[in-house]
Formats: C-alpha cells, structure tokens, sequence
C-alpha cells in the first residue's frame, strides 16, 4: 500500500490522468535506528529495576534475632513502586518500613526512593540530636512527612507507609501507619486473627498531619504481615475482587500448622495468580510475612 503523499499523478499531452506512480524509499536504516533506541531504552529500564532492587530497595534479613522474615514483591511496570526497608538497632530491636505510592513506572519508584532516603534522613538527624536516647517512632515520621509532604502535595502525589519497631526484650511493636493497609497479628495463642488498621492519612495528602504511634504487645511464635494494597485489590477475568480473606486463611492454617513465612507467602502468592486475569498485574504488589522467635518473653529472648 502507497501513502498518499507518496503518489504522482501522470497525465497525457491531452490532460487526462492515466495513471499513478508511487514513490518508495527504503526506511530500513531508520526503522534500524528507531530499534536501537528501543534497545538501549529497554536495557536502561533493566538496569534501573537492578539498581531499585539491589541499592535503594537493599536486602532484609530471612533471619534476625531469631525472627524469620519472607517477601515477595511484583511490579506491574519494570521499576517498582512499592517501597521497604530495614533498620537494625541492635541485637534485639529493629525496624521496618513498608510503603506504596500512588501509581506506577518511574515517578511511582522515584518518589519511594525520596521517602526512604527521607526516614533515613530523619533518622540519623534526630539521633545526632540526642545520641543518648533512640528517637521515638512517631518523631522519626513527623520529621520524615516534613521533609517530604509538601513536596508530595504540590506533585499530586501520595503514599502510604507503615513502619514498625520490634523490640523483642520487651516483647512490643511499636507501629505508624499512614494509610496503608492493616498489619495483620495472628497471635500463637490464642489463635484469633487481629487487624490493626490505619491511624493516618497518607503521606502528601495533609502537609501538617501530625502522626502518633501505638504498641502491641507480641509473645513468642506470633506472625506479623504487611501488604500493599495490589494483593488484595486484583480482579479476576469476572471483576471479582482477590480481598483479603484468602490472606487471612493463609495465615492462620500456616500459624495452626507451623509454617514457615516462607511458605506462607509462597502459599498466597500462588493463590493470586491462580485467580487475577491473565497479563501483568494492574498495580505493584508486595506481601511480608514475619514469625517472632519460639522463645520471646517478657525480658527478652531465654
């Protein structure tokens, strides 16, 4: 088929049309060039999901203090933009943040990145301030959301975030959570399944918003899990939504049965792809599961 614009008309020495005669040129080097850009644009968004996964994302521990941690995490784009981190105070406190931003691709991955570096930030200015004492949680994300909210807002942008300590001497986690979905504790014994949700808006949403933490209290053998909101809002090919129940069915058999969080997570994530649509899935997706050691107690770990 010829374009238009490529067509030149013939005419005889009386006037009257008689034919066309397209003209071709050979794109092969352009449609050559167009693709190698493509390449290059492909092998650039590889090598910026390695570096958000290995640098900015970082490992957390599969064990630490006798706690057992498992994750999985899919992108629905190359860059992810659900965001965590892990932060080890000592032997027997630590902390983790589990955040997810509003949309996908590239803006969603660089706004996570700003955040962690902003808590990390935040951190560290507030513990030179005062070396003595550990900063409160609840200090840590106020100083955190005033580095990074107003930005947010004047972007359209927001996020929500949990961050947890665990303080395994006293037996505690200490929780903000803003707007994220609910950490769920599925306690050794008994077993009943408890749903701590949100205190907070997310962040950009309120540039003044003013967080406060709470505590639970934890007992040895307990499970912590922390998702985004990508697991349970996905949809089958009929629109049924994935919600929450399969989760907590996960949680609780893999609690009464002694599961590992590795095979918690393993379990659900199975689940979730058996049941959304086929093709990539409509927003990022990550799950966390975490077993307190066996031996927790009041004063610390026997």
């Amino acid at each position: 088929v010829c374009s238009s614009d490529l067509l030149v008309p013939v005419v005889s020495a009386q006037g009257r049309l008689e034919r066309f005669v397209c003209s071709l040129s050979d794109i092969t080097s352009l449609r050559q060039a167009q693709e190698a850009v493509q390449e290059r644009r492909d092998e650039e968004f590889r090598l910026s999901a390695t570096i958000q996964k290995n640098l900015l994302h970082g490992a957390i521990p599969s064990v630490w203090a006798g706690c057992e941690l498992a994750l999985a995490s899919e992108a629905t784009q190359v860059l992810d933009g659900d965001f965590r981190g892990w932060l080890g105070l000592d032997e027997a406190r630590g902390e983790i943040f589990f955040g997810d931003v509003m949309g996908k691709g590239i803006t969603a991955a660089m706004a996570g990145a700003g955040i962690k570096t902003a808590y990390h930030r935040a951190w560290n200015e507030l513990h030179l301030s005062r070396p003595e004492h550990l900063p409160s949680l609840a200090d840590v994300a106020n100083n955190m959301s005033h580095r990074v909210s107003p930005d947010l807002f004047r972007l359209g942008v927001f996020a929500t975030l949990v961050m947890l300590r665990l303080d395994l001497r006293a037996g505690t986690c200490t929780m903000v959570n803003a707007g994220h979905t609910p950490l769920l504790h599925v306690r050794a014994a008994p077993l009943p399944l408890e749903s701590v949700s949100s205190d907070h808006l997310p962040l950009g949403v309120l540039v003044d918003e003013v967080f406060q933490e709470r505590t639970v209290r934890l007992a040895g053998g307990d499970l912590l899990a922390i998702y985004s909101d990508g697991l349970t809002d996905a949809v089958d090919a009929a629109g049924n939504l994935f919600g929450e129940q399969p989760l907590i069915d996960a949680l609780t058999t893999g609690q009464r049965e002694g599961r590992s969080p590795g095979h918690i997570v393993q379990a659900v994530m199975d689940r979730w792809h058996r049941f959304r649509a086929p093709g990539l899935p409509a927003d990022d997706t990550s799950l966390m599961v975490l077993r307190l050691p066996r031996d927790l107690g009041p004063d610390g770990r026997s």
